[in-house]
């Protein structure tokens, strides 16, 4: 029976249909980084390790962990790889004049 990370919908890299984060097919929800992170370390606590979770994600320990700390931005690829595609927005500043 493959492993299940219930907070990220992951299942381990020996199950074919591994349905990361969220599916393209789905409704599609954004995020803002630090809820991505909230689930990201959701997901640590529930696979049991960093390092767990690194290998069922196929990613390096020390990325994860330097994306956890904020030492790193979460790379497209990565990003890719949990089901979600990053996007940058531009809001007007907060006296609502555009620059």
């Amino acid at each position: 029976m493959p492993e299940r990370h219930s907070e990220l919908n992951v299942e381990n890299k020996y199950h074919k249909s591994a349905d990361l984060w969220y599916s393209v097919n789905m409704k599609k929800k954004t995020l803002t980084k630090e809820q991505l992170l909230a689930k990201l370390r959701a997901a640590v606590n529930e696979a049991g390790s960093q390092a767990k979770l690194a290998k069922v994600l196929g990613v390096n320990p020390q990325y994860l962990n330097d994306v956890l700390m904020e030492r790193r931005d979460i790379s497209k690829t990565f990003a890719e790889k949990i089901g979600y595609m990053r996007l940058e927005v531009y809001v007007p500043d907060d006296n609502g004049e555009t620059q």
